[in-house]
């Protein structure tokens, strides 16, 4: 047997293992998934198209619905224009925290990302130059 062959072989037992511990998680998330689209009712009304500002749609709030309860939450917010992890916390601090307030980061440095909307790292239109102060 070659090297090539021995290495293979060898790749392919790790994926069987690794395939072996995570294949009953994904199954259980599977399920959690599939639970969610039953609860929240899901149909093919909300894979159509919609139009307008989106008053009423009940699509989108089945989206939030079943995320919501595939991950175990109260509620969720789901958007295509939500383009991150920071984006999202962004926002929910725009929402909670005025001009002139302060925001106690309880948990250490933040990540490089959230540094800069801080203003923690020289960047415009951060909360620091709203007077916001971290």
């Amino acid at each position: 047997m070659n090297r090539v062959s021995i290495a293979r072989r060898r790749a392919l037992e790790v994926l069987d293992e690794s395939r072996r511990r995570h294949f009953p998680l994904a199954q259980e998330n599977a399920r959690r998934v599939l639970d969610a689209f039953r609860a929240a009712r899901v149909s093919e009304y909300d894979f159509a198209p919609s139009v307008g500002y989106g008053y009423g749609d009940r699509s989108r709030d089945t989206l939030n619905d079943v995320f919501a309860a595939a991950l175990g939450c109260e509620a969720a917010l789901v958007r295509a224009q939500i383009a991150s992890g920071t984006h999202a916390i962004a926002l929910a601090l725009w929402a909670l925290v005025r001009p002139g307030g302060e925001i106690l980061v309880a948990t250490g440095q933040p990540c490089d990302t959230l540094q800069s909307v801080l203003g923690l790292r020289p960047t415009k239109r951060s909360f620091a130059e709203w007077g916001i102060g971290v």
